[in-house]
């Protein structure tokens, strides 16, 4: 079974089979990844650790509210918008449930704590990012579901009445009249089997209503060429970015794919934003830095601009007024 995209024109980053990322090679072959998994040192990561209780009012934020879940799962409530990203509530990052990466942290949110969901947007379709049984138990018939090309005939496998809006890079939708949402590159790839490896896109986004905006990056390697043209092309500088920290080491085999702490605080400047939202560390073991590690090396790059980092626990929330 493949997913291929249903883009029909060859561009600088679609072949006519496969997308890539111009200029750049991310994926590794099986040897690479054979040799990390013999040779690797990975240090030993708690079973699990205890959520920190935080309440939650429900009522409407005066700005922008975040409510950190855990991983690349972030809720956010801008405007009368309800907005989640790459939603994973399962216990394993894998295709079963009873093998590969397991959660160490527990999501901040059950899926019966979420409130009715307007709008996901999934960034890529590997299985910490796009998990279906989430999907499943989250959506509704008023969910609208936005992702890059090809991911739609993932999803519509297992809902296949759900609403999808595909987008390639740098094109834009608004959804609800007011929500606006554009695509954007990520230096990243794709694959949920051996045979599908980059049949569907993978992207970052920018979210604006109004005034209000975030942007959001579930994974990218590091280019400053690539965050250069970000910023130069989007709307306006988003008031938050919402950045992946985690699953850097070892940097021979994970540079190409994930930032450090220290590129993605170099990234966040780039992009001109107000605030740092660093996600996608201490959920799973997918790298082999240390547990704990990830967040005091980005406040260590972060020391002379201590305001512009906001670290939220998982089910921790913060509003953003003005």
């Amino acid at each position: 079974m493949t997913f291929s995209s249903n883009a029909n024109k060859r561009s600088d980053h679609f072949d006519g089979k496969r997308f890539f990322v111009p200029g750049k090679k991310i994926t590794h072959s099986f040897w690479q990844v054979l040799k990390w998994r013999l040779m690797e040192k990975r240090p030993k990561w708690p079973k699990q650790v205890a959520l920190t209780s935080f309440a939650h009012d429900h009522l409407p934020p005066k700005g922008m509210r975040f409510t950190y879940i855990g991983h690349a799962t972030v809720l956010i409530e801008i405007g009368q918008f309800t907005i989640l990203t790459d939603p994973h509530f399962s216990q394993r990052a894998s295709p079963l449930q009873w093998i590969g990466p397991k959660r160490v942290t527990p999501p901040g949110l059950t899926t019966e704590q979420l409130p009715s969901i307007d709008l996901i947007f999934i960034s890529h379709n590997h299985y910490d990012h796009l998990d279906l049984l989430s999907l499943k138990k989250i959506c509704n018939s008023k969910t609208v579901i936005v992702t890059p090309l090809g991911n739609e005939k993932i999803i519509h496998k297992i809902l296949p009445e759900q609403k999808v809006e595909t987008l390639d890079w740098y094109e834009s939708r608004t959804l609800f009249s007011t929500l606006f949402i554009q695509l954007f590159p990520a230096h990243h790839w794709s694959a949920r089997t051996p045979f599908d490896r980059n049949l569907a896109l993978w992207g970052s986004a920018f979210f604006k209503v109004k005034e209000r905006s975030f942007f959001f990056m579930g994974d990218s390697g590091y280019d400053p060429l690539l965050f250069a043209a970000i910023s130069q092309k989007l709307e306006q500088p988003p008031e938050v970015a919402l950045l992946p920290i985690g699953a850097y080491h070892p940097r021979w085999l994970m540079s190409a794919a994930h930032m450090s702490p220290k590129e993605a605080w170099t990234a966040f400047k780039q992009l001109k934003s107000r605030c740092l939202l660093p996600i996608h560390y201490d959920t799973f073991p997918l790298g082999d830095e240390p547990y704990g590690k990830a967040l005091p090396s980005l406040f260590a790059e972060a020391k002379q601009e201590k305001g512009s980092v906001l670290a939220l626990k998982a089910g921790e929330s913060f509003d953003l007024v003005t």
